[in-house]
């Protein structure tokens, strides 16, 4: 068929969204290669072809492509929200905007499903006009008992996710939550009126939220004049810094500034530390069983710490400088021939002589 087509990926057993979808564009591209290769497998096959036979039922059927169509359309949608958990320097402004987003696409899909039936973008794909479809080629069967289920169901998929979206992030509409968006000093008013009011009751709510943990000496009207004071100092001496993110003027008030804004900073940095997202938890674990392999199953604790930190926030290899490692390995302890860094040894020595 001279068609370059991907093996099909494994879609169950991980509950990463963005495999799910691959795997989908992955049988949309090969549909007609993998149907043809069954086909020929049934035909050519001495042994019992049943479960060939069932596998090619299913993906003929007008049900099944009507079905992997429209998932692939949805999973679009989830996956750019989920993408946006998995970055390493993850924001909570972005990730807000990111699910309101999925909520406003998916509402305004509802609505086309309200107002369209038989004019369906995934049916016109399909359907012919003489009532019979057709996908890459493949006549499918049992078309209109297919259609009807599509149509009876294809709403209850977007119900489904919208409510699976709220209960996975209904915690993020807490106080906590919305007081961790003042950090994005990208969205901090420019007018300073706006900006003298802005924040301050969050700051408080999460000081009372965490006063558990939070050190005696911390004092309410301490904290909100710290708070004010910080966001005017920012305002005027951070925020026009080309280049600055929001992270970068934090550090910076963390390590040059806290000994002038101590009760804020406290505040601050508990902020700063919430974990969003286990993605970053995922990827050491990912990238342990990649270093810790079978042939190095005896590498000590620290030796496997210190190659995944190297793995996971080394500099990249061009702007490594390899002649300070060499030196310090060779420079450390004596190593054969004893002589550093290169030099005979004593048997070449021995053949020499």
């Amino acid at each position: 068929m001279q068609v370059a087509v991907s093996k099909p990926k494994k879609a169950h057993g991980t509950r990463w969204v963005q495999h799910k979808l691959d795997a989908t564009k992955v049988l949309i591209k090969g549909y007609g290669v993998i149907v043809g290769h069954l086909e020929n497998l049934v035909v050519i096959s001495s042994r019992d072809q049943s479960k060939e036979q069932g596998i090619l039922k299913k993906l003929k059927s007008f049900k099944f492509v009507a079905h992997m169509l429209y998932f692939k359309v949805l999973l679009e949608k989830v996956a750019r929200l989920s993408l946006a958990w998995q970055r390493n320097s993850i924001e909570l402004p972005a990730v807000m905007a990111a699910l309101r987003n999925l909520n406003t696409e998916l509402e305004e899909l509802e609505e086309v499903e309200d107002s369209s039936t038989l004019t369906h973008p995934v049916l016109t794909s399909i359907m012919k006009d003489d009532g019979s479809a057709e996908y890459h080629g493949i006549e499918l069967r049992d078309v209109p008992q297919g259609k009807a289920h599509f149509l009876k169901h294809k709403k209850d998929y977007i119900t489904k996710i919208k409510a699976a979206c709220g209960k996975r992030f209904e915690n993020l509409t807490g106080l906590v939550f919305e007081g961790a968006k003042i950090l994005d000093t990208r969205l901090w008013p420019s007018d300073m009126g706006e900006l003298r009011v802005y924040g301050n009751e969050e700051i408080m709510s999460v000081a009372s939220h965490f006063k558990d943990i939070l050190p005696a000496e911390i004092d309410p009207d301490t904290l909100l004049s710290q708070w004010k004071e910080l966001k005017d100092f920012i305002y005027h001496n951070m925020m026009s810094t080309a280049g600055s993110t929001p992270q970068d003027i934090w550090q910076k008030v963390h390590i040059h500034y806290a000994i002038n804004y101590d009760q804020v900073n406290t505040v601050i940095n508990i902020l700063r530390v919430l974990p969003f997202s286990n993605s970053v938890v995922e990827r050491c674990f990912s990238t342990m069983n990649k270093v810790k392999t079978d042939w190095r199953a005896h590498l000590g604790e620290k030796t496997l710490e210190g190659l995944m930190r190297v793995k996971t926030s080394g500099p990249a290899v061009p702007d490594f400088d390899s002649k300070r490692a060499v030196d310090e390995f060779f420079f450390m302890k004596a190593r054969r021939p004893h002589v550093a860094p290169y030099g005979p040894n004593k048997k070449q020595k021995m053949s020499d002589s």
